[in-house]
């Protein structure tokens, strides 16, 4: 069976409206003035020197870090329904990948304080490459054994 079989996506068009549909809603983070996300030891202090609108700024460094957390059990429930969402489902390795997504977040939040935040590099940097190439080596195999 055709994974791809009955696959809405048919030309570079579709393809082009579909990204730019995923994209649309994020667009305003990446502009200019937009609200940015990043801490680091300088983050807030920085950002009002610099007259940027960021969330460490507006709510500080603890509550940048509450933020961060609920945006990843967003993302961890947007995981949780794409199985829903895509009408062959998908299976065991796929869930494999999505806990190992849940322990790398986990991991991030354990290792980075607000008092301390010296390991963000390695929670930001190394711990979200690997857990982008787990979830997308456990999604891929997933759909290759369904294939």
């Amino acid at each position: 069976m055709n994974p791809f079989a009955g696959n809405p996506l048919r030309t570079r068009s579709d393809v082009q409206r579909a990204v730019l549909d995923l994209v649309a809603p994020v667009v305003t983070a990446m502009e200019r003035d937009g609200p940015r996300v990043g801490l680091g030891p300088t983050g807030p202090h920085f950002d009002r020197a610099a007259g940027l609108h960021s969330i460490p700024r507006r709510f500080g460094v603890s509550g940048a870090l509450w933020i961060s957390g609920l945006l990843h059990v967003g993302m961890l429930a947007l995981l949780a329904a794409l199985p829903a969402a895509y009408a062959p489902g998908l299976g065991a390795l796929y869930w494999t990948g999505v806990a190992g997504c849940l322990a790398l977040l986990a991991y991030q939040h354990w290792i980075v304080r607000p008092e301390d935040l010296s390991r963000l590099d390695a929670a930001f940097f190394q711990a979200n490459g690997m857990l982008s190439i787990w979830l997308f080596t456990a999604t891929a195999g997933d759909l290759l054994l369904r294939g």
